[in-house]
């Protein structure tokens, strides 16, 4: 009865371990690569700075190459057409 518990135990183990290494390497990896460019915004109506985690890696990661950034103005003139 014990070695079948413990059977289930490592049979679950083995499965969750890689699932949860790899969320926190991601996880951690976003918030070093978000450390070199911090983003905090002014929202109008709310006197303190909002800081919006991820978004420092969304900016390196569009303006890593020149055409990203003109899809990502065509996209903001497709959602956005009177600005």
């Amino acid at each position: 009865m014990i070695r079948k518990l413990f059977n289930y135990f490592a049979s679950g183990l083995l499965l969750v371990a890689p699932i949860c290494i790899t969320l926190w390497i991601i996880v951690t990896g976003i918030q070093k690569l978000d450390g070199l460019l911090p983003v905090s915004l002014e929202i109008e109506g709310y006197n303190k700075l909002v800081y919006f985690p991820g978004l420092g890696l969304l900016i390196i990661i569009i303006v890593d190459h020149p055409s990203r950034i003109h899809l990502l103005c065509y996209s903001a003139s497709v959602v956005f057409p009177d600005v």
